[in-house]
């Protein structure tokens, strides 16, 4: 039996370090939601959902109405950012795990997606966490199981969605990424960085 596992890019806050919403950044001349969306799609989720919060209109709009099926809005964004999490759980309803994606994490390649798909799927006592890591620092996409999901879907949307994670170190994989699943973005001096590099 194929398992379903949701992809979720996370874009539902207000971007106000960087100014602007982060979602439409670009990087190799696609925008970050898009970026992620494809990491997720190609790494091997189905379906990819991506949840906005903050200027969800303007982002809708700026990446196509293709995405219609695709996105989620969060009305509660400036709760929290497990509740943007929570949003997309309850959008996936019949997920046998979940693998999360920060849209400001524009360095993550589909390969990294992959790792931790293939290390849930692959492994006869399923773990209930698989984490990704470069050279020793924890980083994104992050994958979860459907048991995992549903206690976070208890949580107050703005405790860290770890308080969820944490109960399940004895079941928890860790899985070695590429060096952009430790590259945050959330500042205009790292973007002009990460353009300035290419």
């Amino acid at each position: 039996v194929m398992t379903r596992i949701a992809g979720l890019c996370i874009a539902a806050g207000a971007s106000t370090r960087m100014g602007s919403p982060k979602a439409l950044l670009e990087v190799r001349g696609k925008t970050w939601a898009d970026t992620a969306l494809t990491n997720l799609a190609v790494g091997g989720c189905d379906p990819v959902i991506l949840v906005i919060g903050a200027d969800a209109e303007r982002i809708r709009a700026a990446i196509g109405l293709s995405l219609d099926d695709h996105s989620v809005t969060n009305p509660d964004w400036e709760q929290g950012r497990t509740g943007s999490i929570q949003a997309g759980i309850r959008a996936c309803p019949d997920a046998d795990a979940f693998v999360l994606l920060p849209v400001d994490h524009p360095l993550v390649v589909p390969e990294d997606v992959a790792a931790v798909v293939d290390a849930w799927r692959n492994t006869d006592a399923r773990p209930a966490v698989v984490r990704i890591e470069h050279a020793g620092r924890g980083g994104h996409p992050v994958l979860f199981d459907a048991t995992v999901a549903a206690e976070g879907a208890k949580l107050e949307p703005d405790a860290p969605l770890r308080d969820a994670l944490r109960p399940h170190r004895d079941r928890t994989v860790t899985v070695e990424g590429s060096p952009g699943v430790v590259v945050n973005v959330d500042t205009p001096e790292a973007y002009e960085r990460l353009r300035s590099n290419g």
